[in-house]
């Protein structure tokens, strides 16, 4: 096949998953919408959520046999694909559904809009109908809908361990196998026009929608109803859609690769895997990842933070550009930059691969800080707030409490969910690491290739602990060291407590 053809079928599939996704998300959402009991309606988010976040690396490393074994049909091992890129767009797009945020377009604004409708509507009419409901009711459907299909269209780690005979067809491994072979710099970015041109198309439709500033605040908004989104009516059908899915979409991405990766272990508990110095290598390689992880996604955070401050939407659409169009176009531009006679002496340094890591999790990092910022109670956060110079520390400790769960929980949870994706980025790693450095995402995918092993899956579950591990140790510790000596102590030692 031409490089043109991977790319129509690189897109083709991604539009297909992105528009099945859509009906599953709004019935997802639905189904959210629907519980009464918060602890119930996070549940239901947190379960449809989750796939997202699992390593594709993981997930192509256990479906690799099945699509081994698929090698004589090309059809099915499209299917399989298929599948995996379809759980991954609908987890992401029921956490893209709350980014639009508020919209001024309201149900009377429509019926307004109705009322003017002439007797013969032209094409004016009907585009500010179009306009008004794509900015109204349609606006989160539309963007999630032009992200899942973003998300599936830039996907890698799971293509290249599944494609075996060249099936399933990805335009992303096409580029990074010829890359990979010393292809010159130049001709990689004359292949890449036509995919970043369509992914510059999907960008076009869906972030004017996310800059978009309307005129209701925020207090005025209310969730959308059910009429606002497409797809069946909600009732029997729609729990039975929803719990099947999250079945399906847990049990194939979260449940089975967790369960192939133990279960060999767990039935060859005496099995030697690993001599001292190979668990010493890996070890270290692991926590060195884990520091350009925590390193780049410190810096995302800090200015995805600053972002959400500016005024100037261009400014903010710059920043994030890079991270949008893909690993594999970023990390190309990068090579790009630094091999500039002003960056050239910095080429074979950690700086490029710190800067990918970091430019290419801004946007998710911009999407997390905005999410905090919309989920947060200002109010209940300045009440607290007023109440740490108190000279009780009974009450300090109570409002540190309500500050740790109102605000510097969420940060570190995103921060932990930043840290895992620039962890398993491998495109990043491979495409920009020095020459003396081996990250051990690396190393994991050229071993998946070959085989399942007690070392490479004794690696694979350390990679995936050490991470969160070490974040939640951090939490843990910042946690207790906040609460001792700031929450404890009296802000203002100038102050006498007064005795009873």
């Amino acid at each position: 096949m031409t490089p043109g053809d991977v790319v129509l079928c690189s897109l083709l599939r991604s539009v297909l998953c992105g528009s099945a996704g859509l009906l599953l998300v709004c019935q997802l959402r639905r189904r959210i919408h629907r519980e009464s009991s918060l602890r119930v309606r996070r549940c239901w988010l947190v379960a449809a959520v989750l796939p997202f976040f699992a390593p594709e690396l993981l997930t192509g490393f256990t479906y690799r046999v099945a699509a081994a074994k698929l090698v004589h049909s090309e059809l099915a091992t499209e299917l399989l694909y298929g599948l995996l890129m379809l759980i991954r767009c609908v987890s992401a797009g029921t956490a893209l559904m709350m980014v639009p945020g508020p919209s001024a377009v309201s149900r009377q604004a429509l019926h307004a809009w109705l009322l003017l409708k002439p007797d013969g509507p032209g094409f004016w009419w009907w585009r500010g109908w179009l306009w008004l409901h794509i900015c109204g009711p349609w606006r989160s459907a539309v963007v999630s809908w032009a992200l899942m299909v973003l998300i599936c269209f830039q996907e890698f780690e799971t293509a290249a361990l599944l494609q075996i005979d060249r099936h399933p067809f990805s335009w992303t491994v096409w580029l990074f196998d010829a890359h990979s072979a010393r292809q010159p710099l130049a001709d990689s970015f004359r292949l890449i026009v036509i995919p970043l041109l369509a992914e510059l198309v999907l960008l076009a439709v869906c972030l004017p929608l996310v800059m978009r500033r309307d005129v209701r605040q925020d207090s005025e908004w209310r969730p959308e109803t059910d009429d606002s989104f497409p797809g069946s009516r909600p009732g029997v059908v729609n729990l039975a859609v929803s719990c099947g899915w999250m079945l399906l979409a847990l049990g194939t991405v979260v449940i089975w690769p967790l369960v192939a990766c133990l279960l060999p272990l767990v039935a060859n508990p005496g099995t030697p895997t690993f001599q001292g110095i190979l668990l010493w290598q890996s070890v270290r390689q692991i926590v060195v990842s884990a520091g350009f992880s925590v390193s780049a996604a410190v810096i995302a955070l800090r200015v995805a933070a600053w972002l959400l401050t500016l005024r100037r939407p261009w400014v903010v659409l710059l920043a994030l550009l890079p991270g949008l169009s893909g690993s594999l176009v970023l990390s190309l531009s990068v090579l790009a930059v630094f091999q500039l006679p002003v960056a050239s002496s910095l080429y074979d340094t950690w700086l490029p691969m710190l800067a990918g890591s970091t430019l290419s999790v801004l946007p998710r990092a911009f999407v997390g800080v905005l999410l905090l910022s919309r989920l947060a109670d200002p109010a209940a956060l300045h009440s607290a707030t007023l109440l740490l110079p108190s000279t009780d520390p009974d009450v300090r400790r109570l409002a540190g409490g309500v500050i740790w769960r109102l605000r510097t929980r969420g940060w570190f949870v995103c921060a932990l969910l930043i840290v895992q994706w620039a962890f398993w980025d491998v495109t990043v790693a491979a495409m920009l690491r020095p020459v003396d450095l081996e990250p051990v995402v690396t190393r994991l995918y050229n071993e998946m290739h070959y085989g399942r092993t007690e070392m490479l899956l004794v690696m694979t579950l350390l990679a995936i602990l050490i991470p969160g591990l070490m974040s939640l140790l951090a939490m843990l510790v910042w946690r207790i060291l906040v609460s001792r000596f700031r929450y404890r102590r009296r802000l203002f030692p100038g102050t006498v407590r007064r005795r009873a």
